[in-house]
């Protein structure tokens, strides 16, 4: 798994939406995706975990949804 921040605000996430994390990464929401979203917050912590086939949930600590994303850098 990886543990990191995001970077800023975030308020939640929509088809496309683009993480970028403390740690450098950047992440995007692949393929369409039920909305999310939550009053703002600033610098939440992250948790990107394996999944099936290859692919990668990401999940916002303190939160029970997750949201497939595939990493862009």
């Amino acid at each position: 798994a990886i543990v990191s921040q995001i970077k800023g605000e975030f308020s939640g996430w929509q088809t496309g939406t683009v993480f970028r994390l403390a740690n450098g990464m950047v992440w995007e929401v692949s393929g369409p995706t039920n909305t999310f979203a939550i009053q703002p917050v600033t610098n939440p912590n992250v948790i990107i975990e394996p999944a099936f086939m290859g692919s990668w949930l990401l999940r916002i600590e303190g939160y029970n949804s997750t949201v497939r994303v595939k990493r862009k850098q």
